[in-house]
């Protein structure tokens, strides 16, 4: 299963290489952290002492992950000073991010792509004791080697959307000859699986995680940190007190076309709420 699993991953790179070529030379991504995908080297990972005890491994897909295992990431290293913390990321802005929120993570490095190759030395690169995978990015080559070499990989704030469930679904009912007994296996490695919602706990055990693996683990966004205040977050304010202008309505992520709509749907400008104030938060393109 695994290796017509890792020769379709192999023609997907072949088949994505020109244009992974031309996003490096245009927009310099992808070729400047080739080296750590393919796990040939990891510089951040050299600094740690050599006889250092087992790493805590935090996976960060991108930008929205990061910002939810802050204080994850914190308590972890507060709790185990002894073990490094290594924080891996998959885009670049994760990895920027990643750095300046993280000052006290040991290394901050790129997940490998999975082959079994590369996931087998950046284990052995990190040295594990654990993995925790925030939200459900799922690498089956990783889930085999980290069984193989007993070190337990963790799901956190586990979410399967429904565009995700839906596409799993179809290819499900096409090819589940294979699928089903393949992500039964990969998933059944898992140590377990700490999903947001009983929705999301329920398409985990559909997909084959094992039942008593998967729990109610909340969204770790609910655990970040307030951010300082700021002069935006201070005018806001004053506004607010301005008159009793209240309540403080924040319609995040709108487009041009959703503005109109969002001032009817709270209706700011009628009756009673003629003082409360809107913040529209434009969606970026």
């Amino acid at each position: 299963m695994y290796l017509v699993y890792s020769l379709l991953m192999g023609l997907a790179a072949i088949l994505l290489t020109p244009y992974w070529l031309i996003q490096g030379i245009r927009h310099k991504k992808y070729l400047s952290n080739l080296g750590e995908r393919l796990a040939l080297s990891f510089p951040a990972l050299e600094k740690l002492p050599a006889g250092r005890p087992g790493a805590i491994w935090l996976h960060a897909v991108s930008v929205g992950e990061v910002l939810a295992g802050v204080t994850l990431a914190k308590r972890l290293k507060e709790q185990f000073p002894e073990r490094p913390l290594v924080v891996s990321t998959t885009t670049i802005t994760g990895q920027a991010l990643a750095n300046e929120r993280m000052p006290f993570a040991d290394a901050v490095i790129y997940f490998p792509l999975d082959w079994a190759c590369c996931v087998r030395k950046a284990v052995a690169a990190v040295k594990p004791a654990i993995v925790v995978i925030l939200e459900t990015e799922i690498w089956p080559n990783f889930l085999r080697v980290a069984s193989e070499q007993a070190v337990p990989v963790v799901f956190v704030s586990g979410r399967i959307s429904d565009r995700s469930f839906a596409r799993s679904q179809s290819w499900l009912s096409l090819c589940g000859f294979y699928l089903r007994p393949f992500w039964k296996d990969a998933l059944g490695r898992a140590a377990g699986f700490w999903m947001q919602s009983e929705k999301d706990a329920e398409r985990a055990r559909a997909l084959g995680a094992p039942a008593a693996r998967v729990h109610l683990g909340g969204n770790l966004k609910y655990d970040m940190e307030l951010p300082k205040s700021t002069p935006l977050a201070e005018w806001l304010e004053a506004e607010i007190a301005r008159d009793g202008r209240r309540p403080l309505i924040v319609a995040g992520s709108v487009v041009a076309a959703e503005e109109p709509l969002a001032l009817i749907a709270f209706g700011v400008v009628q009756g009673e709420h003629r003082k409360s104030l809107l913040v529209l938060a434009p969606r970026k393109p």
